[in-house]
């Protein structure tokens, strides 16, 4: 049996800034909760999530060249679609209006800008 590696995706905090990533951020961040898990190798159906900065600021983005601003990694693979028998939460991607961006398990987000959904992270690894 083939087992695939998995990472956790926690959402951490920095004063009002939000960030995930799948390791330390940047300084100053607190990890809030974990959000799901990505595959760490290319599954079928699944795209690459990749963790960039702009400026102080740490976001992620399904663009391999994180909209202009800086790549610091791929964090792994998200599933575009919900994984047939594999339990999962979609994750969105999120803005304050200030240019913040950040990802949340809400539609809503939170009450905040609406971005567009980034895909699909596995509730268990």
């Amino acid at each position: 049996m083939f087992i695939v590696a998995r990472a956790a995706v926690t959402r951490s905090i920095r004063g009002t800034d939000h960030a995930e990533g799948t390791a330390a951020l940047s300084a100053g961040y607190r990890a809030e909760a974990v959000h799901g898990y990505l595959s760490l190798v290319a599954e079928p159906g699944t795209r690459a999530l990749y963790q960039c900065r702009a400026g102080g600021d740490d976001f992620t983005s399904l663009d391999s060249a994180c909209e202009g601003q800086t790549v610091q990694r791929t964090l792994g693979y998200l599933w575009s679609e919900p994984p047939a028998g594999r339990p999962s939460t979609p994750v969105y991607r999120c803005n304050t209006g200030g240019g913040d961006h950040f990802d949340s398990l809400r539609e809503d987000c939170e009450g905040q800008h609406a971005e567009g959904i980034q895909g699909y992270l596995l509730t268990t690894p």
